[in-house]
């Protein structure tokens, strides 16, 4: 006889399984203890490895991975949307290849917890859309977060002696939230590498020992917040190229070294602020009093920064035949306000695409000095602003890459003196072949002044 109950319960556990509103599934991962022979669908029948339990999960699913170290690279491929994966205190994942430790490339990834590590590669490689993060260490990696895809949320996750970047973010609208970057010298801590990094958020954040910059933003990387965040004295910067940017309560604290008796200490402080050294203690407050009045009585001028872009210009072609041609359109210098005294200045150029036209790999050939020049409207003489060298821009045979910034490191103060339009020339513009050709330029001029 027929239970129609029976029946309805049935049809009721069939449909948690299906593809549209089905209840998530539980997938246990666990080495040493998993086997590749176990069903890995509850904690006493484990699978051995991390990637063996993606390709059971499905989207929505849940993945536990036990205590352990598991030595591969852990991918998370498209099409697993919604999956979430928790790392119980102690996963430790390297990949010895060497190579990249997590790939991710779905979307709405939540990973929770787990110690990441692989020497001169990335951490955790991000390319999917909504991720969230929470508690993930890297350690020892060249890059230790890559965030390539918009939306991500990373709360609580920390780098340590990453060798380049602890956090580099190409993407848009990110929320980071407690996260610390402890970077090897010559490192970056957050980093804002492109110009889709806009809308991001950094809440209470911490760089340290990052020498090459605590925070840098790339011009383009606009309106962005970093709020409550923090870097030690080694770190340089904040560095912000972009526009709109929002740097509230920022602080880099004094460094006293470890060990210094008092006297030292105040040495220090008086060191760093300028003041006399080496008084004694009960003196210290007449010092100070003394200090204060003296920067009363003085003309105190902080340094501002305005950039100026060109409109752009469709292609430039840069031939096998040495030429020298304007390069770009005239960048107008406006609004400066009056008394302004331009400190220094620099010149960038940004192209959206570099492509080389020829049958075999291109580059320039800079036999010949070929910098970016800059003049003014009164035609006093072109300076010398961006300096390029042999083989630079190399691209493979009839290719196409993706543009960039060049910032030249020339100060161009004395040609850039005020509000007026500069014009740009390529001197000795040649390419080791015909063609390679620069397509949507702009060229743009920053400039630090003081009032």
């Amino acid at each position: 006889m027929i239970d129609p109950a029976g029946k309805a319960r049935e049809s009721l556990n069939m449909s948690r399984w299906s593809n549209t509103g089905r209840f998530a599934k539980h997938v246990y991962v666990s080495n040493p203890l998993g086997a590749a022979i176990n069903s890995g669908l509850t904690p006493g029948e484990p699978l051995l490895t991390i990637n063996a339990g993606i390709a059971l999960a499905v989207t929505g699913d849940i993945l536990h991975i036990g205590y352990g170290t598991y030595d591969e690279a852990v991918s998370i491929p498209a099409g697993k949307n919604g999956l979430k994966v928790i790392c119980e205190p102690g996963v430790y994942i390297i990949n010895t290849d060497p190579g990249t430790v997590v790939a991710i490339a779905s979307d709405v990834v939540y990973w929770e917890g787990g110690i990441l590590e692989t020497n001169g590669q990335i951490g955790m490689d991000i390319n999917g859309d909504w991720f969230c993060g929470k508690g993930i260490r890297v350690y020892n990696c060249t890059v230790g977060f890559d965030m390539n895809a918009p939306f991500p949320l990373m709360i609580d996750c920390l780098t340590n002696e990453t060798a380049t970047t602890g956090f580099d973010i190409s993407e848009d609208s990110g929320y980071y939230i407690n996260c610390i970057v402890q970077g090897a010298a010559a490192s970056r801590g957050f980093y804002l590498s492109h110009t889709n990094a806009e809308n991001n958020v950094f809440y209470n954040c911490a760089t340290v020992g990052c020498t090459a910059g605590g925070y840098e933003t790339v011009a383009g990387a606009d309106n962005n917040i970093f709020t409550g965040c923090t870097q030690s004295e080694l770190c340089a910067g904040p560095t912000d190229a972009g526009a709109n940017n929002s740097i509230i309560n920022h602080s880099q604290d004094s460094q006293i070294t470890s060990g210094n008796t008092t006297q030292e200490d105040i040495d220090a402080i008086y060191d760093r602020i300028g003041a006399p050294a080496g008084v004694s203690i009960a003196a210290d407050l007449v010092v100070i009093d003394d200090f204060v009045d003296g920067l009363e009585t003085s003309t105190a001028r902080a340094l501002y920064t305005m950039d100026f872009w060109s409109n752009p210009v469709e292609e430039k072609a840069v031939t096998a035949a040495q030429v020298t041609a304007a390069v770009g359109a005239a960048v107008v210098v406006a609004d400066l306000p009056a008394g302004a005294t331009i400190v220094r200045a620099i010149v960038m150029i940004k192209f959206r695409m570099v492509e080389n036209t020829n049958v075999a790999e291109n580059s320039l050939d800079c036999t010949a000095v070929q910098p970016i020049q800059v003049d003014d409207s009164a035609n006093t003489g072109w300076v010398t602003a961006i300096d390029f060298v042999d083989e630079q821009f190399k691209i493979a045979a009839e290719s196409r890459e993706g543009g960039d910034v060049v910032i030249g490191d020339n100060d161009v103060a004395a040609r850039v003196d005020g509000n007026d339009t500069y014009d740009f020339q390529w001197l000795n513009a040649k390419a080791h072949l015909a063609n390679i050709q620069f397509n949507d330029i702009q060229m743009g001029i920053k400039i630090w002044y003081s009032i």
